[in-house]
């Protein structure tokens, strides 16, 4: 993905990982460590992610955002697409993946208001519905992960089931995972229903 977009929305600027958002990756992490959130400790670790993120871009496996707050543009925290997939359809427009999922986000408190959260979302899948033409977005979120799981549920996402057991969090424990999915025929709506939404007031730091 040589030309990654630039999402802006009334709230939040998701930028395309770079080098210069690692400081502000762990800025934003604060002492925050819950057991399902891979966030930086230290900025080594920081700089590795982003270096990370930036080869599976190239590469075409992932595409993963700071979120920034739109007007100061201070990095609130991360989120962005895995598991991309290329179906290669007849007749389709080839501008992106047939298919991506989204479960990376998060944003360090006390930023983490729910108006964040769901517009993060919306960004996302307006991008992945109106730009690359994909059929489907999916969502896994960790089954403790509330402030997620209620931005996704916010945005219109259909909750698919439990994956039990998917994987091992952070801190070694296993983790479950929500499944949710938004299906192109289902787009058109769920934009509607974000346009309507109405911006909650959010607290900002002084």
């Amino acid at each position: 993905m040589r030309n990654p977009p630039v999402l802006t929305g009334r709230l939040l600027r998701l930028e395309p990982l770079h080098p210069d958002h690692a400081a502000g990756l762990l800025a934003a992490a604060g002492e925050r460590r819950p057991p399902f959130a891979r966030v930086p400790r230290t900025l080594a670790e920081a700089g590795r992610h982003v270096r990370d993120a930036r080869a599976a871009c190239l590469a075409d496996t992932g595409l993963t955002f700071a979120v920034l707050d739109r007007s100061t543009r201070r990095v609130l925290g991360s989120t962005g697409f895995t598991e991309l997939s290329w179906w290669g359809r007849e007749g389709r427009r080839p501008s992106g993946p047939d298919a991506a999922e989204i479960g990376t986000f998060w944003i360090g408190p006390p930023d983490g208001a729910p108006a964040h959260g769901a517009e993060a979302v919306t960004l996302m899948l307006r991008h992945a519905f109106d730009g690359w033409n994909a059929c489907r977005v999916s969502f896994s979120v960790d089954s403790e992960d509330e402030p997620f799981a209620a931005a996704v549920e916010k945005a219109g996402a259909r909750a698919d089931g439990v994956r039990r057991a998917h994987c091992c969090g952070p801190d070694g424990t296993l983790r479950s995972r929500l499944l949710y999915s938004v299906l192109d025929t289902e787009w058109p709506a769920v934009a509607r229903h974000a346009a309507r939404r109405p911006v909650a007031p959010v607290a900002r730091a002084v």
